[in-house]
């Protein structure tokens, strides 16, 4: 089941229970982005990675960014981010 989240002009958004938020745009790259809570970015990227939540996007011939996002919940903020290009397999 996917969720949409928004919709405006060239971007879509929607959260998968199952592929976490991704961001289609009608121009490339897709984004996804998959978020932790006191863990680290390098889980984040690893999760899409083994998951293959970038299948969708590369079956219509478009480019990947994975960008994974860790939050602190003694800070309640963002501790770090990295974002790596999807690579073929």
């Amino acid at each position: 089941m996917i969720f949409p989240v928004l919709t405006c002009g060239w971007v879509s958004a929607a959260v998968s229970p199952t592929a976490g938020l991704t961001v289609w745009s009608k121009r490339p790259p897709t984004y996804i982005l998959e978020y932790k809570l006191d863990q680290s970015p390098e889980a984040a990227l690893e999760q899409i990675r083994q998951k293959k939540y970038y299948r969708a996007a590369w079956a219509l011939g478009k480019p990947v960014v994975g960008v994974g996002v860790n939050f602190s919940s003694k800070t309640k903020n963002i501790e770090g981010w990295a974002a790596a290009e999807m690579a073929a397999e």
